[in-house]
């Protein structure tokens, strides 16, 4: 197992490789003063966030007399009032959502590096798997419903902080992660996130060496690492909470309206044949639109094909990759895939829309697996797996 301190830096080469992706990305941008504009990033987040960094001088933006007739604006949990990553809002004009979207692109790509390494991994794979995570369409195209995208960057850091708490670490890291993906603004990305990092933590324990911390200790590590994150997350989560119940937010999302928009076919093809640019701006036949696309390159799937052979000492960890791809897949399918609509009659999804953004969860297993399956082609193991 590598040390912290060649972890550490392995971090810091997957921010490096997130920040030059970021440049590259959004110089143009950049030139022209403009923002990414297909979602709602550029009419909805960008004044929402700008206008709570400029209220904070004041105090705390705890309301809006100019949304509508007043509107509670810490309960809205998406205007970011605690979350310091909506800090680059100060700044003037288009520099602040630039910047915001080259901050998290740099987070989820240090994340999956870190991770991966942490695992075993070669430096070479954890880099690869944070190209893939960082750079991949479903991620990206998170950027256009801002709230969604600050949250899914810290996917990574949260399951590198539950594998951390659940071999015998410290659950302050799991706390901290768990805090910002919730503060970050879309609570269902982030609860799942937290519950299904703690879960994989957990059932990969067998994989590693005798002697570790007993099961019942890892529980309770995991246990309070998330307890005291929801502590931390509690100033804008008890708010939040409040006012959707009060409001019948939970209530008011039909389950038409629950199960809409999700991935088609033409959506799953983006994923080895880049879509035309047409199809990238609206809904139609086969393309839910809340995703612009799930680009990725069928060289990812190739080299993840080889996962089996780069985690032949961890095949705990392979079946939850697995699955957490194949979940966050069937979720993101909405009706066609079955587990939605059973998680909404259940009442469990109750209040969330919009099943595409779950296709997260596939392409961050995705790119963990195409890492380590560079190790098992370069390492010639495939064939010998």
């Amino acid at each position: 197992m590598q040390g912290r301190g060649t972890t550490g830096r392995t971090a810091l080469l997957g921010g490096a490789l997130g920040l030059a992706f970021a440049a590259l990305l959004l110089f143009p941008c950049a030139l022209s003063g403009g923002v990414p504009a297909r979602g709602d990033l550029a009419d909805f987040f960008w004044p929402m966030k700008a206008y709570t960094a400029a209220r904070w001088p004041s105090g705390a933006p705890l309301w809006n007399p100019l949304s509508g007739c007043g509107e509670p604006w810490l309960a809205q949990l998406q205007t970011g009032v605690f979350y310091p990553g909506d800090l680059p809002f100060l700044l003037p004009g288009a520099w602040g959502p630039l910047l915001g979207i080259a901050i998290h692109i740099v987070i989820a790509s240090s994340g999956t590096a870190a991770w991966l390494f942490a695992l075993g991994t070669s430096r070479a794979g954890a880099l690869l798997g944070a190209a893939v995570f960082a750079g991949g369409g479903a991620f990206l195209s998170l950027a256009l419903v801002y709230n969604n995208f600050e949250t899914a960057a810290f996917l990574p850091w949260l399951f590198l902080a539950a594998w951390h708490a659940a071999r015998g670490g410290s659950p302050a890291g799991l706390a901290v992660a768990s805090a910002l993906s919730f503060l970050g603004g879309e609570p269902s990305l982030a609860v799942a996130g937290a519950v299904g990092a703690a879960l994989v933590a957990l059932a990969t324990r067998g994989d590693e060496p005798a002697g570790q911390a007993p099961a019942r200790r890892a529980v309770l590590r995991l246990a309070s690492g998330l307890l005291l994150g929801a502590t931390l997350a509690a100033v804008a989560a008890l708010p939040f909470f409040e006012y959707a119940a009060s409001s019948g937010r939970f209530r008011g999302v039909p389950r038409a309206e629950a199960l809409a928009r999700p991935v088609g076919a033409s959506d799953l093809l983006d994923l080895v044949l880049p879509p035309a640019d047409a199809l990238t701006r609206r809904p139609s036949e086969g393309r839910g639109g809340y995703l612009a696309t799930l680009a990725l390159s069928p060289l990812v799937l190739a080299l993840a094909a080889g996962a089996g052979a780069g985690l032949a000492a961890r095949p705990r960890l392979l079946v939850a990759l697995a699955l957490v791809a194949l979940t966050g897949l069937l979720l993101a399918l909405g009706t066609r895939g079955g587990l939605l609509p059973l998680l909404w009659d259940a009442g469990l999804a109750r209040g969330v829309r919009f099943p595409a953004r779950w296709f997260v969860f596939t392409q961050f297993a995705l790119a963990a697996l195409s890492g380590a399956g560079l190790d098992g082609w370069l390492h010639g193991r495939v064939l010998g797996w």
